[in-house]
């Protein structure tokens, strides 16, 4: 299925050619039938003798509607310029055509309408007039056809003509991330919320869920309709009505994104590179306020010129637009600017999610350029460095690469030694991805983190796990990923809740360590019953505890390991022989007091070796 849109002057009669067409008049608003002028978008669909299907949107001509217009045209795959040949070239022909060029639609068939009006050797100059209007553009080779919709003249033609265009464009492929930009909203009695839009990057389902953005919610598709028939999958490249259960009418709009929950997050910052329209009437200046339209949406917005002081009509620029409400941006989408009633200019969006910049910073810029028009591998390496540590998910997001493609990609550049891939790529959520610079980097950072602990901590064997985690912000997942390398290329030891340096070892004074042995020895002097009184430092208590010669019970008592085991040994075999034991048992089996054995079964209890119940302590 192909998408097909309008464009040109107002009374042009691009509503008419439809209705020729298709015979569905796309004029939908009472207001457009009584006043002959079409507002809002209107759509239809039509068979070619090929048997391909193509879905129409007719857009508005008039200057106080563009606003309409480019929710209507992002994403289709063939233009059809009208112009009627008693007009000739006009103003909004001028802009409408400015519009596809930014949006990057070079598949343009000019369609002269009303040729009943004018006779044929004053057709020749309308005609020279377009070509040469069309000759400043990218467009080469323009196809013209003369019509009459209302003779009939040419009309055959036509639709052979766009039938041969569009053997020579492809289809939207599917890279499993689908967007469908909503342009229409609208409640049906009996079946709720229903949205329509062009959908592309991915397909969508009747029964699976899907998120609203930028708002997040989460409805369910209750079903599908395409041309009026119900259908069960919608593929991209398709004009599609989404029947929505979970939300209201009034919680989606125009310019919202139906997508697959989880993987698109709405943005108010994004880097592109801006083309100022050659007879723009506006000199861009930094910190300049303007609209800002892409896909079907539309927010105030204002552009941060980021490698030069003013963008000139016809100049390229690199720009970071703030947009004032958030939106659901890709790499590689195009966008318009306009001021409150002229079209400025448009681009490439080249960083959705983009960070504030110094300008006229050579770095950025030359990251930016490598994101527009490097390669694939640049691009891909340039996306890692940009968000590591990653997954192949992440950089998916961030490009218009399949996964398939991706992950050869990114096992090439791993062989090159250009980016490190820890895990297995293949499984979700069990891999990390690094820049070869940024895994040295991490390294490093890790490095530094562990020595200035034990600079503050000189008795400490090493650090805690979740603290650790948290001075190096990752994710739990990406944390035990990181871990598991680094310990086996010898750069740490996990010790359970704790990591160390590798081969790092704690160094006592001649005081230190007599200060220890007289601690242990008082402790193994009365094993059972240990001094309390027998104090020594946290940070040696804690050295001993983790070297393993003690165990500290709770936060006053502290048992020799030997004394610990021998008690542990002695208990385990009474419960496995009676079933049960008591702490009044535990006290004369070891000639302690209460306090000792009560002491010594909590802390069993906490480390889930026995559980209490009432009086008695039984194996879990």
């Amino acid at each position: 299925m192909y998408v097909i849109g309008t464009a040109g002057h107002v009374d042009h009669g691009k509503s008419t050619l439809i209705y020729a067409l298709t015979g569905t008049d796309p004029d939908r608003l009472s207001e457009e039938k009584e006043r002959g002028l079409t507002i809002d978008l209107g759509f239809a669909w039509l068979e070619l003798p090929s048997k391909k299907e193509i879905s129409i949107i007719d857009v508005p001509g008039h200057e106080r509607f563009v606003r309409n217009m480019l929710a209507g045209v992002g994403y289709i795959d063939l233009a059809l310029l009208v112009i009627a040949a008693n007009e000739s070239v006009m103003p909004q022909t001028k802009e409408h055509l400015s519009i596809l060029q930014l949006l990057g639609i070079n598949n343009v068939l000019v369609v002269i309408s009303k040729k009943d009006t004018l006779e044929e050797d004053l057709l020749e100059l309308v005609i020279a007039e377009i070509e040469e209007l069309i000759s400043d553009t990218s467009i080469v080779n323009p196809v013209i056809v003369s019509v009459s919709a209302i003779t009939g003249e040419g009309m055959d033609k036509l639709v052979s003509t766009i039938d041969a265009m569009l053997d020579d464009i492809q289809p939207k492929i599917d890279i499993g991330k689908p967007r469908l930009f909503v342009d229409r909203n609208f409640s049906m009695a009996g079946f709720g919320t229903v949205v329509t839009g062009t959908l592309i990057g991915g397909s969508i389902s009747v029964g699976e869920d899907v998120q609203i953005l930028p708002s997040t919610k989460v409805a369910r598709i209750r079903g599908l309709q395409s041309h009026r028939n119900k259908i069960e999958i919608a593929y991209p490249g398709r004009r599609v009505a989404i029947n929505l259960a979970g939300v209201s009418q009034e919680e989606v709009s125009r310019g919202d994104v139906i997508t697959h929950p989880g993987w698109l997050t709405g943005t108010q910052a994004v880097d592109a590179q801006l083309h100022v329209l050659k007879d723009s009437k506006f000199t861009i200046k930094h910190n300049m306020s303007v609209t800002f339209y892409s896909g079907s949406a539309e927010t105030l917005a204002v552009i941060r010129l980021l490698d030069s002081d003013e963008a000139l009509p016809d100049q390229d620029v690199w720009v970071q637009l703030r947009l004032q409400k958030p939106m659901a941006l890709l790499n590689g989408d195009h966008f318009i600017i306009r001021s409150s009633s002229h079209t400025i200019g448009g681009g490439v969006i080249v960083e959705p999610h983009a960070k504030r910049h110094r300008r006229h910073n050579k770095a950025t810029i030359e990251r930016l350029n490598i994101l527009h028009s490097g390669s694939e591998e640049e691009i891909v390496t340039q996306i890692v460095k940009t968000t590591e540590p990653c997954d192949i998910d992440e950089i998916m997001n961030l490009s218009e690469l399949d996964k398939i493609k991706l992950t050869n990609i990114l096992n090439s550049l791993a062989l090159n030694e250009e980016i490190m891939i820890i895990g297995d790529i293949d499984k979700y959520k069990q891999h990390l991805i690094f820049s070869a610079d940024g895994w040295i980097a991490f390294i490093g950072k890790i490095t530094a983190v562990l020595l200035a602990y034990y600079e503050d901590n000189p008795l400490s064997t090493g650090i805690n796990k979740e603290s650790l985690r948290t001075r190096l912000g990752l994710q739990s997942d990406s944390f035990s990923i990181a871990m598991a390398k680094l310990e086996q290329d010898k750069y740490i030891v996990n010790n359970g809740n704790m990591i160390s340096s590798y081969g790092h070892k704690i160094q006592l004074t001649i005081a230190q360590q007599v200060r220890t042995d007289e601690y242990l020895e008082a402790l193994r002097a009365n094993p059972y019953s240990p001094d309390v009184k027998s104090n020594i430092e946290d940070g040696m208590l804690n050295l001993l505890v983790d070297q393993g010669l003690v165990i500290k019970v709770n936060d006053s008592i502290v048992f020799d390991l030997t004394a610990y085991n021998d008690m542990l040994e002695v208990v385990l075999k009474t419960i496995n022989s009676n079933g049960q034991i008591t702490v009044r048992e535990v006290r004369d089996m070891f000639g302690t007091s209460r306090k000792y054995a009560l002491a010594f079964l909590e802390y069993l209890d906490k480390q889930r070796i026995t559980r209490r119940i009432d009086d008695i302590r039984i194996l879990r």
